[in-house]
């Protein structure tokens, strides 16, 4: 028997309200997952478009980390930082490393960690914060990529 989608989610009218209700993934089906999955990707490449949301990339669109979260909230899955630790990088400069964990009703579905550092020729005269922070937003991006690319 296959399981029922809880709501359509791709909308005719681009302007209407789409209202995304929480999806379970631990009580459905295989089949309906994929589905559900399906229409919210649907949905964010017709609601989601530009530099806001999309990296062009040596001619190739990528999905950047906010249009990954926002899927993601659509079907019950959070983010969470684990660590975020500074090193020390040979050569002179710092580094943070990132772990984070994307959990779905306080269970972990997937995880992930990325590095940032101030060798790095966008990030060399940086702030700290700033340092950190994509650090973060690195492993995020990769939690999601990684854990639900399918």
């Amino acid at each position: 028997m296959v399981e029922s989608i809880e709501t359509a989610i791709v909308p005719q009218d681009p302007d209407a309200v789409v209202k995304i209700l929480p999806f379970d993934l631990a009580r459905s089906t295989p089949l309906a997952a994929m589905h559900r999955a399906k229409e919210v990707v649907q949905w964010m490449a017709a609601q989601c478009k530009g530099p806001a949301y999309i990296s062009v990339i040596q001619g190739r669109q990528y999905p950047k980390v906010d249009w990954r979260t926002t899927v993601g909230m659509a079907v019950g899955l959070f983010p969470a930082e684990v660590s975020n630790e500074r090193f020390a990088v040979d050569g002179g400069g710092y580094g943070y490393r990132a772990v984070i964990e994307v959990l779905h009703q306080g269970q972990v579905v997937t995880r992930a960690s990325a590095i940032c550092t101030t060798r790095e020729t966008r990030w060399g005269r940086a702030d700290e914060y700033a340092v950190r922070s994509m650090a973060a937003t690195r492993a995020t991006g990769k939690a999601f990529r990684l854990g639900l690319s399918g």
